[in-house]
């Protein structure tokens, strides 16, 4: 039986997918103080290792557990053997004021993810790692960067994801357009009741309405519909123009880390391809609007004209 002191060092050595030589010695010296064999406490920390790699994330392993090849970049499969990469559950283990072997594992983590930041050769080649890009010049290897770091590529996916889902809902919609332009339909259904009034009362009746009207829908009404629509299509204005800024950071960002990765210019092409058709939509919507307003335009001018015909024979 594995004393859980033994088991519990082990986890927090094991924390970052490393067991360090200095690691092990410090839990092979607690072992065997707590009265364990050594061949019992090697075949305890080999077994552990070998489970801790096949659970093993891609952001720290230099090439697959199960065949040695490239690790993908956006896959969560090994595109050789078939290799599933885990996500490691949360390290619990607490180390406790006074206990120096686990203080001094703990210091090896740190010291472990010190050096995988601060790599400086291709962990695959060996040749000098580029100054900024997580593909290696030399044989494309990709470096992957921790899930806790801004760089790692399943965040910077998450933000391309956001960018396209932003710039679908960037259309406006046909009546939101339409109820922008309020007052030139208002104007228009006004002009078509002020002939009916001049018609059969009169311009002293006219005159009187117009002035009524004017108050009660411009007063009651116009203010609330300007604001309400009005507000809705600039949010999806700036939705739209929001999403064209990152999409170029974005395509900065994957050119400089990943340079012509097929995978990661995928996404940009697609990306891209849905900014394209976003802006088409919102090109046809407005052109639609144009269209009516015209035709309404020409509408309200003949029926300005019939009114001052009116008017002047009265």
């Amino acid at each position: 039986m594995v004393p859980q002191r033994i088991s519990d060092l082990t986890t927090l050595a094991l924390k970052d997918g490393v067991m360090t030589f200095r690691e092990r010695q410090v839990i092979e010296e607690e072992g065997i103080r707590l009265g364990m064999e050594a061949s019992e406490l090697k075949n305890y920390l080999d077994e552990a290792i070998r489970s801790r790699i096949s659970q093993e994330s891609k952001d720290t392993l230099q090439a697959c557990p199960g065949c040695g090849g490239q690790i993908p970049l956006l896959s969560k499969q090994c595109q050789y053997c078939g290799h599933t990469f885990g996500k490691v559950a949360a390290n619990i283990y607490k180390v406790r004021e006074g206990d120096e072997a686990a203080q001094i594992i703990e210091q090896e983590n740190a010291d472990t993810e010190a050096n995988r930041k601060n790599i400086s050769n291709c962990p695959n080649c060996g040749a000098p790692y580029p100054l900024i890009s997580n593909i290696c010049g030399h044989c494309h290897h990709v470096l992957h960067e921790p899930n806790y770091d801004p760089l790692n590529v399943d965040r910077l996916i998450k933000r391309i994801r956001k960018c396209i889902s932003s710039a679908n809902k960037s259309v406006p919609t046909l009546g939101e357009l339409l109820k922008k332009n309020w007052f030139l339909y208002l104007t228009i259904l006004n002009l078509m009741l002020y002939a009916v009034v001049a018609h059969y009362f009169g311009i002293a009746w006219t005159l009187l309405a117009m002035i009524v009207l004017f108050i009660v829908q411009v007063w009651f009404l116009g203010d609330k519909i300007l604001k309400s629509t009005s507000n809705q299509v600039e949010n999806r204005d700036r939705q739209f123009y929001l999403a064209q800024t990152r999409f170029q950071m974005l395509s900065s960002e994957v050119s400089v880390l990943y340079g012509n990765h097929p995978e990661m210019s995928g996404l940009i092409s697609h990306l891209s391809t849905v900014l394209e058709a976003v802006s088409g939509k919102r090109n046809s919507t407005r052109k639609r609007v144009l269209i009516i307003n015209t035709v309404l335009v020409v509408i309200s001018v003949g029926l300005l004209i019939g009114l001052l015909m009116l008017l002047s024979n009265h």
